[in-house]
């Protein structure tokens, strides 16, 4: 900007990146969701995967025929049900997973930088550097481990991780063997969350 006194330096970085995850789960069956537990599913090895028989909470007793009347089914928990697929496989030997599914998962990120270098004078210079950057990871997220996030891609999460930074710092020569610096720095790093799916 101004010759040996004023100059600044900016860029800008991006990734745009599609990856793919496998997911697996054991999941209730159609008759599972309406409260009929009476044909439990076992794996290839004869394991049964099914939960164990319902009780009824208010006797401590298994539902007669292991099924929960439907005036005792929560409509909330059928509800909640819905946002869950259906079993799409078999589960094999060693393994209760009734479904899986291949996702694609978008994970962006973009940085940019912006730098001042100012030279007061032959003794005092002045620097200030600002970075801001985010990382998003959209339903489906890529790591479903993250606090609380579950691997079905109806009640999965959207994370954004914005992050900000700035640094100013005056130096000034003391003479020809000393230095004076003085730096000022913030920075802070949010994570978003919001329902995806």
């Amino acid at each position: 900007v101004l010759k040996d006194k004023l100059h600044f330096f900016v860029s800008q970085e991006w990734n745009r990146e599609m990856r793919g995850t496998v997911r697996t789960a054991l999941v209730p069956t159609a008759a599972e969701r309406g409260g009929d537990f009476s044909q439990p599913v076992f794996n290839a090895s004869g394991t049964q995967c099914s939960p164990p028989t319902p009780t009824d909470p208010d006797t401590g007793n298994p539902f007669a025929g292991n099924r929960i009347p439907a005036d005792r089914l929560s409509q909330g928990g059928l509800l909640f049900m819905q946002l869950y697929p259906l079993p799409n496989t078999t589960p094999g030997a060693g393994s209760c997973n009734n479904w899986v599914a291949s996702l694609d998962s978008p994970i962006n990120w973009r940085q940019e930088n912006i730098r001042l270098d100012w030279t007061l004078s032959n003794t005092v210079r002045l620097m200030a550097r600002y970075t801001q950057d985010s990382w998003t990871n959209d339903s489906p997220s890529v790591n479903t481990s993250l606090w609380g996030d579950d691997q079905f891609p109806a009640v999965d999460s959207n994370w954004n991780q914005p992050a900000r930074s700035l640094m100013v710092q005056l130096t000034h020569n003391i003479g020809t063997k000393g230095v004076n610096t003085l730096s000022f720095s913030y920075s802070a790093n949010k994570i978003e969350i919001t329902r995806g799916g």
